[in-house]
């Protein structure tokens, strides 16, 4: 598949990482995959997923910006999340890796709704180097939404 997002093993239900426990998972675009490990000491697997399928579906219905949280922690004490910003530029969605320092956003971060917080997108650095990104097309996105089980209420 060329779009995917998933967790790799989810009967492991969390392992001790530097006494944290966190949920692998993995991301493909394309013939990129990158590997990610979740935290679960605020959000579920489930929770996860339900941010992801949500987000898509955003992306999906025409919304110009979304994002893929793939390591949240709780916002009234953590200093930073890891996500993937989604930029929907007609048929194609735009995706960078970006860890989000909360110190440096204006507003409370509201795990729910932290669409607000997607930056404008660039393509270069402060210095001029080009920003790391992968593009997936909205049909390998869809593919991938329709292949989930149910749909979201």
């Amino acid at each position: 598949m060329a779009f995917q997002i998933s967790f790799v093993d989810r009967e492991i239900n969390g392992r001790a990482v530097d006494a944290e426990s966190v949920q692998p998972g993995r991301l493909v675009i394309g013939d990129y995959e990158e590997g990610f490990e979740s935290s679960i000491s605020f959000w579920s697997v489930q929770d996860y997923e339900r941010s992801w399928r949500v987000s898509l579906e955003r992306i999906l219905r025409l919304a110009s910006t979304s994002c893929l949280i793939t390591s949240m922690y709780d916002p009234a004490n953590a200093n930073f999340l890891v996500w993937w910003p989604l930029y929907r530029e007609g048929d194609l969605v735009y995706i960078q890796n970006q860890i989000l320092f909360l110190v440096d956003i204006r507003d409370d971060f509201n795990p729910t709704n932290p669409y607000n917080h997607v930056p404008k997108r660039q393509v270069v650095n402060s210095d001029g180097d080009p920003i790391s990104e992968w593009t997936a097309s909205i049909r390998d996105i869809q593919s991938w939404v329709s292949s989930l089980l149910t749909p979201l209420q």
